[in-house]
């Protein structure tokens, strides 16, 4: 992480993702959510894993969290720890970080649109 970044917004069913540089190893996880008693350790789970397909092996990462899909999860953590490595390439696909979703071309959520602009 070269920079601190943010992705999503604080709008119902959606979360709102903060990720930047750590002074220590590891991936430091706050998590705030409306729905966290029920489904924390899915969230969290989700980030980690999230992540850990990225090749991110330290940062603080805060996310807060109303009531998102798992997919809308995957896709704003993809786009804030993009956007914190200052990358634009993820898997062969280059990505322009600066639209508001940003999703793995192959992943797909039915119940959101998803704005997405790959660059060839």
């Amino acid at each position: 992480m070269k920079i601190d970044a943010l992705a999503g917004t604080l709008e119902s069913s959606d979360v709102m993702v903060r990720i930047g540089p750590a002074a220590q190893p590891g991936i430091q996880l706050e998590i705030d959510s409306i729905v966290k008693q029920q489904f924390g350790a899915a969230i969290e789970q989700v980030v980690r894993e999230t992540l850990a397909q990225l090749g991110v092996k330290q940062a603080n990462v805060v996310v807060d969290d109303k009531g998102a899909l798992e997919c809308v999860l995957r896709a704003r953590v993809q786009a804030a720890a993009l956007r914190a490595a200052q990358q634009t390439n993820y898997n062969g696909a280059s990505y322009e970080t600066t639209s508001q979703y940003v999703v793995h071309p192959r992943r797909q959520c039915r119940h959101v649109k998803h704005v997405i602009r790959l660059r060839r």
